[in-house]
């Protein structure tokens, strides 16, 4: 993984972490580099139980994939680099969004939504690849607003999801996104390994708008679809 420290020799990465979860804490960082004058900085666990996490700890992988897939609704990657036994990873300036969920408007969800969508839709048809947790723990916001889709530690290509590979990673899943009929589904040689990711967009869809009014145009239409159609392998294939 890169080694860029000494471009970041005047970062000012905050004390108080904006978020913690079990495999790193995320800090707000001030620096005066290029286009950024404040960062994102995740900084990881040196040692992660699991054999998933033997060769790269999953900020690694994160990193890795963030660095390798690029898109303007994925999170932005910027540096990398090792301090003591800990590695550090420095993103465009962006809070998690469930800091922020309650105080966005109608709009504002389906803007966002519609952001994840495009990031989903770049890395299936463009990549090959899933990303296989997506959830509200997975997505950022930027200082304007707009939603970015980072939790990379899991993303696998296609022809590398096996049923050993989601056994590994069951456990560390959002596991009300993970469809019950995933083992299943491969068993009967699906060609669509999208329906991973898109069963887990489904659920996001309605945790979303849990408890919204009906001040959204075709709000009930598109939950309907989610519930009904995005949840259900036979119906994906005939719907794409």
């Amino acid at each position: 993984m890169g080694n860029d420290q000494s471009q970041f020799s005047g970062i000012d990465v905050k004390e108080k972490a904006v978020e913690i979860t079990d495999f790193w804490s995320h800090h707000s960082a001030n620096i005066n580099f290029g286009n950024f004058n404040k960062l994102s900085v995740f900084i990881g666990e040196p040692i992660v139980d699991g054999s998933l996490w033997l060769k790269q700890t999953p900020l690694e992988k994160s990193c890795k994939n963030l660095m390798i897939y690029r898109h303007p609704c994925i999170l932005k990657y910027v540096s990398s680099w090792q301090k003591g036994s800990k590695f550090h990873v420095a993103v465009e300036d962006v809070r998690p969004l469930s800091h922020v969920l309650l105080s966005q408007s109608s709009l504002q969800l389906c803007i966002g939504l519609h952001s994840i969508l495009k990031a989903l839709c770049f890395l299936h048809e463009r990549a090959a690849v899933s990303h296989n947790n997506i959830c509200i723990a997975s997505i950022y916001v930027t200082k304007d607003g707009s939603w970015k889709l980072g939790g990379m530690e899991y993303l696998c290509k296609f022809n590398e999801i096996t049923h050993d590979y989601l056994n590994k990673i069951k456990t560390f899943r959002y596991h009300k996104a993970i469809d019950p009929n995933e083992q299943k589904t491969l068993i009967g040689n699906c060609d669509r390994y999208d329906f991973i990711d898109l069963y887990a967009y489904s659920i996001l869809v309605c945790e979303i708008f849990k408890n919204k009014s009906d001040d959204i145009p075709a709000l009930s239409a598109f939950l309907d679809l989610c519930k009904n159609d995005l949840q259900n392998i036979d119906k994906i294939k005939h719907l794409f």
